[in-house]
């Protein structure tokens, strides 16, 4: 059997015409003063990785993306890793491939996006949330001070398996 043609395994929004918004990881190659700053991970080489979300209009145009601000200690990064490596040399993720290796974006950003209901324009206002900064009142609070019409939280809690974190995330 034949598989999809190119186009259509990569078409994010393949057979829809709405807006989307979802969270995927970002990567980018660090700079020239960042080169050596952070220790080199087995899994990522030493990309700059990001917990992001985009947000495509109704054509699959990127209309904005969001980095994650609040990240969650050793699960999402190792706290003094990048401190541990330049001191002494120790790579954490030589240890433990498996920990977490993902940067900080730097502000909470409002994602606009422009609709036509009955011939009406508008802009919906989008707060993104990602993860358990849902819980972060001081994340929160500045992402409102931008005056969203709408908070949304993307998560994937389906790494908690049969236990009962989800649950708790969701009484959070």
């Amino acid at each position: 059997e034949d598989p999809a043609p190119l186009v259509d395994r990569l078409a994010i929004q393949r057979g829809f015409d709405v807006p989307l918004l979802f969270g995927v990881l970002t990567a980018r190659w660090p700079t020239d003063s960042e080169e050596g700053f952070y220790p080199p991970h087995p899994l990522g080489g030493s990309r700059i990785a990001y917990n992001t979300a985009i947000l495509l209009d109704s054509s699959g145009r990127v209309l904005g993306s969001y980095d994650k601000n609040v990240l969650l200690p050793f699960g999402e990064f190792v706290p003094l890793s990048g401190w541990l490596y330049r001191t002494f040399g120790l790579n954490f993720f030589e240890m433990i491939p498996s920990a977490g290796n993902i940067h900080a974006g730097q502000e909470a950003a409002v994602m606009e996006l422009p609709l036509v209901r009955d011939g009406v324009e508008m802009t919906v206002r989008i707060g993104p949330m990602i993860c358990y900064e849902d819980i972060i009142s001081d994340y929160g609070l500045a992402l409102a001070e931008q005056r969203p019409n709408l908070f949304v939280n993307i998560i994937n809690d389906g790494w908690f398996e049969e236990s009962s974190a989800a649950y708790h995330h969701l009484d959070f």
